[in-house]
């Protein structure tokens, strides 16, 4: 896997934010490390009422567009609503 420029890397994040209006954003990836996968965090109302896949869809539809080919260095999406990390399922 190549490894994303920070421009890509901004690029992605910037993204994510404004059109999943996300309010809360977490994208990890360990370059200096050598370890390209990318591990994506996000809270979004936006999400409401999908499930799982639909976002998991709804997410990788924002990083292909973005990233093209080097949407493979993203390993795994993790995506609330805003209500499921205010108070998380017993």
């Amino acid at each position: 896997m190549s490894r994303l420029t920070d421009q890509e890397f901004d690029m992605l994040q910037n993204a994510l934010e404004a059109e999943l209006d996300a309010s809360e954003l977490t994208v990890v990836s360990d370059f200096d490390n050598g370890d390209v996968p990318m591990v994506i965090d996000v809270v979004s109302p936006k999400f409401q009422g999908l499930s799982q896949l639909q976002r998991q869809d709804l997410v990788w539809s924002i990083i292909d567009r973005v990233l093209g080919e080097h949407a493979k260095n993203v390993s795994m999406i993790v995506a609330y609503t805003p209500s499921e990390i205010e108070s998380p399922a017993a």
